[in-house]
């Protein structure tokens, strides 16, 4: 779901078929580019907007995508549906203090060392402008407790969660 750039597929996931999906038609081509395989069908749509049948993925990734979602517990309750029992979401996603105001840049001193990175309106959680790759984008700012809570509230078992280290 939302590929967002490469994923290394462990080898005893070798015979498994997926599905990417992704709203970027670029990120698609990147994946298609790697080598076809007949196991992979590629959708270019919005992750959310995917209708799959019930418990038909065993394992879900998605990089880097869920904070370009306005409806994070309605793609939550999707993603938990398309699982088979004791499937798995792994993701990854920008840190709300990456989210939480516009720029998302580094605070520098006058040598252009890092000071620190500004973190305002962080409990103000909804859409920001900003700018990926050269291209306006809307990002959605949630604070940690609002996206680990959401998995919870819609059936999943956290197992792990790791923030990054600047």
């Amino acid at each position: 779901m939302a590929m967002g750039g490469t994923v290394d597929m462990p080898s005893s996931m070798a015979q498994a078929r997926s599905s990417g999906v992704d709203l970027s038609e670029r990120m698609l081509e990147r994946a298609r580019s790697m080598g076809e395989d007949a196991r992979i069908t590629y959708m270019h749509a919005a992750m959310e907007t995917i209708d799959f049948p019930k418990a038909s993925f065993d394992l879900i990734l998605s990089s880097l995508a869920f904070h370009y979602v306005a409806d994070y517990p309605g793609l939550l309750k999707k993603l938990h549906a398309v699982l088979r029992p004791q499937g798995q979401l792994l993701f990854s996603c920008e840190h709300p203090i990456f989210t939480a105001q516009g720029p998302q840049e580094w605070e520098r001193d006058a040598q252009g060392n890092i000071r620190h990175f500004p973190v305002d309106h962080y409990f103000a959680e909804g859409a920001r402008d900003a700018c990926f790759l050269g291209e306006h984008v809307v990002k959605y700012h949630r604070t940690l407790t609002t996206l680990l809570h959401g998995l919870v509230e819609n059936g999943f078992v956290i197992e792990d969660v790791q923030e990054p280290k600047p």
